[in-house]
């Protein structure tokens, strides 16, 4: 094998992954429905917003959206 070939092979997997990706952001509906025919398990999300009874950083509190004082 020449490293042409094994180059153009590296880039057909990465294009090939990245359409993927892309199809499962822009299509969600349908990718859940063919993952479901191949048999795979939909991937739980965790819970967000404020009642995920996240408490452990703080971080929401820690955030000034306020603007700076003039001078």
């Amino acid at each position: 094998m020449s490293y042409d070939l094994i180059q153009t092979l590296i880039v057909a997997a990465i294009v090939a992954l990245a359409a993927v990706m892309m199809a499962r952001r822009l299509f969600p509906k349908a990718s859940q429905a063919v993952a479901g025919r191949l048999g795979l398990k939909p991937a739980r999300k965790p819970a967000a917003g404020c009642d995920s009874g996240c408490s452990s950083c703080n971080g929401c509190k820690a955030l000034n959206f306020d603007l700076p004082p003039k001078t």
